[in-house]
């Protein structure tokens, strides 16, 4: 489940990042807040509520003296449910054949999974790595694993503890359509099954 814009009794968190002052808020009816901020400082908005990832916004009122300041405006704010034990897939990472190593864009994929682990320093995870059914299932578990583990490496690499992070390949045992082996099916559908997951674990207390 996805809510658009602000969701109600979400914790506001903003802090000076020049003089590290402190104030906070929560949202009220319809997920609205108002805060005064300064003229010429820099914050970070932190909006939290137990059950969503949390988000974090910068916000600069520099050569600003008035005037209000739409957060949605600065970036789009949708808080996913954060659903213990609910797989979610992170699109746009792809494997080239039986290669393990991340391309471009799946590296940039994943860091965007960093940030938002940052951003939730109490959360652990499970990364998932399935492929689809064609080939050999010994050889698809494999290599799925191999996956999960440099999926793995490039999170550390990003600032995420690896204590927070579990790595598992699924091979082909999880398919998610009818391409099972022995049924013809499209690239495309076959594309759907060979897919990164993470689910939520659980949370550090």
């Amino acid at each position: 489940a996805r809510a658009g814009g602000f969701v109600d009794d979400m914790n506001v968190t903003v802090v000076n990042l020049n003089t590290f002052e402190t104030v906070a808020t929560t949202t009220g009816p319809g997920g609205d807040f108002y805060l005064n901020l300064t003229p010429d400082d820099e914050f970070e908005v932190v909006v939290e509520r137990r059950g969503f990832f949390s988000q974090s916004v910068p916000v600069s009122t520099m050569g600003l003296k008035d005037g209000v300041l739409d957060l949605n405006s600065i970036r789009p704010l949708v808080f996913d449910v954060a659903e213990v034990g609910k797989p979610l897939i992170l699109d746009k990472v792809s494997w080239s054949g039986s290669s393990d190593r991340l391309d471009g864009i799946s590296k940039t994929q994943v860091e965007l999974l960093a940030e938002r682990l940052m951003i939730n320093p109490s959360m652990m995870i499970e990364i998932g790595v399935h492929t689809d059914s064609r080939g050999e299932s010994a050889t698809n578990l494999g290599i799925s694993q191999i996956r999960a583990e440099r999926v793995k490496e490039h999170l550390i690499l990003n600032g995420i503890r690896e204590d927070r992070i579990q790595a598992k390949g699924y091979g082909s045992s999880r398919v998610i359509n009818k391409c099972i082996p022995g049924v013809e099916c499209t690239e495309e559908e076959h594309a759907k099954n060979s897919r990164l997951e993470y689910i939520v674990t659980g949370y550090f207390q």
